[in-house]
């Protein structure tokens, strides 16, 4: 994904959305329910 594309602000932010994603992701897994 070339950064040059695309804002700085929006690819912080892409990150941490995917960071929050992940971390849910492996909460639900560790403590499904």
């Amino acid at each position: 994904m070339p950064k040059q594309k695309r804002p700085a602000s929006s690819a912080v932010l892409t990150d941490k959305v995917t960071e929050l994603i992940l971390h849910d992701i492996q909460t639900g897994l560790l403590a499904p329910g």
